[in-house]
């Protein structure tokens, strides 16, 4: 199996409370949300 860490996955508009409440929460859409322990990993299909 391949490994991508690197890649970016775009969680925008999947009910993402980090992404899609960036601007409710903090007032800008600008910003790259971290929380504790951060791991958006893309999942491996089934």
């Amino acid at each position: 199996m391949n490994w991508e860490f690197d890649e970016i996955i775009n969680r925008e508009g999947t009910d993402s409370v980090k992404y899609d409440l960036r601007q409710e929460i903090f007032g800008r859409n600008d910003i790259i949300p971290m929380w504790v322990a951060d791991m958006d990993f893309k999942t491996p299909d089934f």
